[in-house]
């Protein structure tokens, strides 16, 4: 279910303490609406009753899909361990737990990120692969940051390319390119994204210690 907590926030501008009403979790089947707060950022922008002006805060909130049996954990990195080991025990009574996919993400992009990946039906492991690997294999990508974004009407993957100071652009992926990766290239990739019912965290660091074991693996 979607719990509320209050918490003390502090304006930026003014640095006037309030109270706000803070989402510790989200359940976005049973509030749909919820789902578009989250992406768009509302949810974690609070207004300073003393001089109006908007702060984006960040905080420890769960997103849960139970359609898509799909729990995306926002916490800082300080408190992440402690976190999911308090979780553990609600995590236990969860129907078909091993069904799961449970990830740890450490900022709102990341949570974004990991949403649009989940609804294009896509694997996070692959696609951050891809993030590595298309910034080495396309000049025009070299010094970027990449981010899944959507599909397109093609089925090819959209990714967000992001430089300091620059507006973002976009580039996109054929959806053959991503298929070959997943089944041929990398596939048991895949599979060790595939751990149900257990906290992963999947993203660059994960995919650099999968390349590294990978590559430390004795010929077949």
């Amino acid at each position: 279910m979607t719990k509320l907590v209050s918490a003390d926030t502090k304006c930026w501008a003014c640095a006037h303490t309030s109270t706000q009403i803070v989402h510790a979790s989200v359940n976005v089947a049973l509030d749909p609406a919820l789902k578009e707060r989250v992406v768009s950022g509302e949810i974690f922008a609070f207004r300073c009753p003393s001089c109006q002006h908007v702060t984006h805060a960040q905080y420890d909130c769960l997103y849960h899909d139970v359609s898509k049996a799909l729990m995306l954990n926002l916490l800082s990195p300080e408190d992440a361990d402690k976190t999911v080991h308090a979780l553990a025990g609600a995590l236990d009574a969860l129907p078909q737990r091993e069904l799961y996919t449970l990830r740890i993400v450490h900022s709102v992009q990341d949570l974004c990120e990991k949403i649009f990946i989940y609804d294009a039906e896509l694997n996070d492991g692959i696609v951050e692969l891809l993030k590595g690997l298309l910034p080495g294999q396309d000049e025009e990508l070299k010094g970027s940051q990449l981010r899944f974004h959507t599909l397109d009407e093609s089925g090819a993957l959209v990714f967000a390319v992001v430089r300091s100071g620059t507006h973002v652009q976009f580039t996109d992926v054929p959806r053959d390119y991503y298929d070959a990766v997943r089944t041929k290239a990398f596939a048991d990739l895949e599979n060790a994204t595939h751990k149900g019912g257990t906290w992963l965290r999947v993203d660059r660091n994960f995919v650099a210690q999968y390349l590294t074991n990978r590559n430390q693996r004795p010929p077949q």
